[in-house]
């Protein structure tokens, strides 16, 4: 062997030996500096999850070793970049796992993109005691950090027994819920990031704001009842305004007619008086039937054939949007025009749910969802298929939108990202 063999033999060795003992923490790449990170505690898929995010600076240079930090022994369902267009183009990414002060810190590398986020699932931060509901929730800060938020997803019909602090608010989550926001700033490593408030549930419940359109025709029925009593009245007001002033010109008449007549002694102003009281009252008193012309009730019947026209309009227009039934699906047209695609979803609805129920809490869930045309629930493969324009959405926002109503379908895992579900982004806010 030669010299050259034998240093290079050595060098190698050395290289594994080092591997296998751990690099130097001098000849580590350093850890990059967070300006923001957010921990934001939802749901998917009926368990509850924790997204951890976190934002570096516009001045940090790629590639850059970050770490993100979550409570030990979570399991770890996604890592990666989020690169700020389509959530299917995200680019997931290999961690390494370290434990220190009690958390799980992942490490990984950012090559493309300043925003990096890993979700886990996580236990319940909700605690039930009768009519009340208590959120705890605290976990340690991993690093120094300028700013840091909490969010915590609660229903929607969630009144907070006290109110929330200076720093801490509600503020818009997917349909069916809110979240308490708490911010923090000045942030140090150790720091708790710690949430705590209670709340209870009032009448309205997910959903509860749409109409449902499987509950039968009562709402198209109050509508078009109301349509025809606006009529029928406009129709009464017209008529009484012609019978009035047909009287008056009769009125007139028999007034021109008098003055015609030779004047009569004194004694008899006194019957003439009489018989202009007795026409001024049967001006007020449209009880005796006058003749009318033939142009009122040509008038009159085209009134009644708008008031008709109006109530089909507003049963076709409340019954557009509405929910229906046929045989084992339930369907719903969000808007016009047809779908540039479409997706099925597996969904997950329990055995003791109302599936109208269920289809009217999925149907409000996905209705903020840009350029979403229509959707329909096949009971018997318990799926729904959604359709859209690809321009504006995509499959991921619909399946952020469904997961928080707890009906989809375990298997179907939702993408990290995505405006349509109300995630609350790295800085804390909500897009």
């Amino acid at each position: 062997m030669t010299r050259m063999t034998r240093f290079l033999a050595l060098t190698c060795l050395s290289l594994l030996t080092a591997a296998s003992i751990g690099v130097p923490a001098a000849l580590a790449a350093p850890v990059a500096s967070w300006e923001s990170i957010s921990l934001n505690v939802g749901s998917s898929s009926n368990e509850s999850v924790l997204i951890v995010a976190g934002v570096l600076p516009e001045s940090a240079k790629l590639p850059a070793t970050v770490e993100l930090a979550v409570p030990t022994g979570s399991t770890l369902q996604w890592a990666g970049e989020l690169l700020g267009g389509d959530a299917a183009d995200d680019l997931e990414v290999a961690t390494t796992t370290s434990q220190r002060d009690g958390q799980d810190i992942y490490t990984f590398t950012l090559t493309k993109s300043r925003n990096a986020q890993i979700e886990v699932a996580s236990a319940s931060p909700v605690t039930v005691n009768g009519d009340v509901s208590t959120v705890t929730f605290s976990q340690s800060a991993w690093a120094d950090v300028p700013s840091a938020g909490v969010a915590i997803q609660i229903p929607v019909s969630a009144r907070l027994t006290e109110p929330a602090t200076t720093t801490a608010g509600l503020t818009a989550g997917p349909t069916g819920y809110q979240y308490y926001q708490q911010e923090f700033t000045k942030v140090k490593k150790g720091d708790p990031l710690a949430v705590s408030f209670s709340y209870t549930l009032g009448t309205t419940s997910p959903g509860a704001a749409t109409t449902s359109g499987t509950g039968g025709p009562l709402v198209p029925i109050i509508l078009v009842a109301i349509a025809l009593a606006l009529g029928a009245g406009l129709v009464i007001g017209v008529r009484r305004k012609l019978n009035g002033g047909a009287k008056v010109e009769e009125y007139a008449a028999e007034e021109d007619e008098e003055d015609a007549v030779p004047a009569a002694p004194a004694k008899s102003q006194a019957t003439k008086a009489a018989s202009k009281r007795a026409v001024t009252e049967e001006v007020i008193d449209d009880s005796e039937p006058v003749a009318k012309p033939r142009t009122n009730l040509a008038l009159i019947g085209t009134i009644v054939i708008i008031a008709l026209a109006v109530g089909a309009g507003v049963i076709a227009a409340s019954q557009g949007n509405q929910a229906k039934s046929v045989g084992t699906t339930i369907s719903k047209t969000f808007a016009g025009g047809e779908a540039c695609t479409s997706s099925t979803i597996a969904l997950a609805i329990p055995e003791n749910v109302d599936p109208a129920d269920a289809a009217e809490q999925i149907f409000a869930a996905i209705a903020p969802v840009p350029s979403v045309t229509d959707a329909t629930i096949d009971l018997p493969t318990s799926s729904i298929k959604v359709g859209y324009c690809e321009s504006e959405a995509n499959e991921d926002m619909v399946r952020q939108a469904i997961a928080p109503t707890g009906y989809m379908a375990a298997g179907s895992a939702i993408a990290p990202s995505g405006d349509a579900s109300g995630a609350v982004d790295a800085s804390g806010t909500t897009p």
